[in-house]
C-alpha cells in the first residue's frame, strides 16, 4: 500500500477537447437526463465537481442540456437571470 497521494486528473488543450467530444459522441449528442439534442461544443457536466476532487475523466462527465444542467446546479429551483 502506497502512502503517496495521487493528483486528480486535470486535462488541458487538445486532450480536454478530445475528452469532451468522446462524451458528446457517447451520448449521441443528447442530454442524458431528458433526451434533448445538445449543441455541439457544449462542455459536459462533471458528476463530481472539480472543487470536490472530481476529475476530467469520461466516467466523471455527462452531457446535459442547459435546462437540466441548470436544474442540477440549482436543485430544481428557478433563478432569475439578467
Amino acid at each position: 500500500m502506497s502512502n503517496f497521494k495521487t493528483k486528480p486528473v486535470r486535462l488541458k488543450g487538445h486532450k480536454l477537447i478530445e475528452l469532451y467530444q468522446r462524451v458528446y459522441d457517447k451520448s449521441g449528442g443528447c442530454c442524458v437526463e431528458c433526451g434533448r439534442w445538445v449543441e455541439p461544443g457544449t462542455i459536459p457536466h462533471h458528476i463530481q465537481h472539480k472543487s470536490q476532487g472530481g476529475e476530467d475523466t469520461e466516467e466523471n462527465l455527462e452531457l446535459l442540456c442547459i435546462q437540466c444542467h441548470d436544474k442540477r446546479h440549482n436543485k430544481g429551483e428557478e433563478k432569475w437571470r439578467l
